[in-house]
């Protein structure tokens, strides 16, 4: 198995999840309502589709991939469990915010 930057198991597994939730979101709003207004229009309603469809597989790829990768290798530091240290679990919850606000921002640019 290779290792995955160190990182405890269950953040691994967390940040995972959250980019597939938004890769598969964002690719089921191009799905359903096509491209956001105000962008170049190149591509026919085919391609969009097309496009759309791959990012939904990459998102359920992306969100399963890390519950099948071992990421926390041999070298894990003793008492911190699979989610780490505080640290570990504040910097998750930083991180989390962080791709929230990104989402947001983009989402409300999307609908627009």
């Amino acid at each position: 198995m290779t290792t995955l930057a160190a990182l405890p198991q269950h953040v691994a597994q967390i940040v995972g999840v959250s980019l597939g939730i938004c890769f598969v979101g964002f690719g089921l709003l191009l799905l359903l309502k096509g491209p956001p207004s105000g962008t170049d229009r190149r591509l026919s309603a085919r391609g969009t589709r097309l496009i759309a469809g791959i990012q939904l597989l990459l998102g359920v790829g992306v969100g399963a991939a890390f519950f099948f990768v071992d990421a926390e290798g041999r070298q894990r530091q003793a008492g911190e469990g699979h989610w780490g240290g505080a640290f570990g679990i504040a910097m998750l919850g930083i991180w989390l915010a962080v791709l929230g606000a990104i989402a947001a921002y983009n989402l409300r640019k999307f609908l627009k």
